[in-house]
């Protein structure tokens, strides 16, 4: 632990010398897309030194018998011998108290990669007026043209996903029971089994198109 170093709001904070911090690398939790989150770790305590309570009695609700605001996030890095490894920021879960002196404080760090809903703060589709400009025809072409190169620069894609059916694979002597009839105007291909246009959904990377 003597390599690692916790800053929050500018201020390297003290931390108990026998304290164990996890750090978790995650990608997402894929069982809800709000909680998107990279770095985090797993809940550790900080002592309530001077230095702490000092930086930590910002952040009290007076309307709630002074205890941390826990809906704050207050703006934190992790080092690692000096260098900036992670930055992120820090969420209060609690703190426990001896003869009605704080002891320590709980917290929990994540990194700069947080939730869809905290990103985009309140907005919705239909007020992003940036998205306007990668407007397109929905048509074999362009859909075509999105599966092989994307659009746009790549911001904008066609995933290989249908919702209309089940996509399975026939020799090339056999027939799509699901494709008796090709129509070359709505068929990406000529060929039987061929993919239909108007079963794909356009995908937008929204980071590349500055949304994020």
């Amino acid at each position: 632990m003597i390599d690692f170093e916790l800053v929050i709001n500018g201020v390297h904070v003290d931390l108990f010398k026998d304290e164990d911090i996890v750090l978790e690398k995650s990608i997402k939790d894929l069982d809800d897309l709000n909680a998107i989150y990279g770095d985090r770790t797993t809940p550790f305590t900080l002592p309530a030194t001077e230095k702490n309570n000092a930086l930590f009695k910002h952040y009290r609700r007076v309307d709630i018998n002074n205890q941390l605001d826990a809906a704050k996030k207050i703006a934190a890095e992790i080092r690692l011998k000096g260098n900036i490894y992670s930055r992120g920021f820090i969420q209060f879960i609690g703190a426990k108290y001896k003869g009605g002196t704080a002891y320590s404080y709980q917290i929990t760090y994540f990194n700069n990669l947080v939730g869809l809903k905290d990103q985009l703060e309140g907005a919705t589709l239909k007020g992003l007026s940036s998205l306007d400009a990668y407007d397109h025809s929905y048509n074999e072409t362009k859909v075509k043209e999105g599966i092989e190169s994307g659009l746009f620069s790549g911001v904008v894609r066609y995933p290989l996903i249908s919702a209309l059916r089940y996509w399975q694979f026939y020799p090339a002597d056999a027939i799509d029971p699901q494709v008796a009839e090709i129509d070359p105007k709505i068929n990406i291909g000529k060929n039987f089994g061929a993919l239909r246009y108007f079963e794909l959904r356009p995908l937008l990377s929204w980071i590349r198109c500055g949304v994020l």
